[in-house]
């Protein structure tokens, strides 16, 4: 718990998350503190989203709210990745959490099936992220979804930059969708 406190301060000092944000990612509320002053499509409801690391398995999962004792296996805080939105508008598509097709490789999918072709499986319970635009639009950035191999298995990670944040070996998946910024 002291290690999400010092991580949370350091991502308010530093600034990609907004004080509210950090607030909302630990109870998975919505914040009325992004998207202040822009229009937004009919039906929008905002839902910040953020991306978590566990470095003993090179996880990396993205999500609106903090799991339960994830903090007590290694879990740690990213940083902010825009918002989704909690309700479906025009132009826009469901993403998900899912897992495979090795161990410990959460990834986002907007395929209803988690791609089950490619060994991917819906993990039970609510693993619902939101919805993202299909289209860009005003104040929108494209969420890129990354992939690497680390102690032969394949990893995947959610990212606002198209080089895969320079990661070594990472390569582009594609675009899920737009978020909000």
């Amino acid at each position: 718990m002291k290690g999400i406190a010092i991580c949370i301060l350091a991502l308010i000092s530093s600034g990609p998350l907004a004080a509210s944000n950090v607030a909302d990612a630990r109870g998975g509320g919505s914040s009325s503190a992004v998207g202040v002053g822009r229009s937004l499509p009919a039906g929008v409801e905002l839902r910040p989203i953020f991306r978590i690391y566990r470095d003993k398995t090179a996880t990396h999962n993205t999500n609106y709210y903090w799991p339960s004792n994830w903090e007590d296996i290694g879990w740690k805080l990213e940083g902010s990745l825009g918002s989704v939105s909690s309700t479906q508008f025009e132009n826009s598509i469901h993403i998900r959490s899912c897992v495979g097709p090795h161990s410990w490789n959460y990834f986002t999918s907007s395929d209803p099936n988690c791609e089950a072709s490619n060994g991917g499986v819906i993990i039970p319970g609510n693993w619902d992220i939101g919805y993202v635009s299909t289209v860009e639009l005003p104040g929108t950035a494209p969420l890129y979804r990354c992939s690497f191999w680390w102690d032969k298995k394949m990893r995947h990670f959610d990212t606002l930059q198209a080089d895969c944040e320079g990661w070594g070996g990472a390569f582009l998946d594609g675009v899920l969708g737009y978020v909000f910024m």
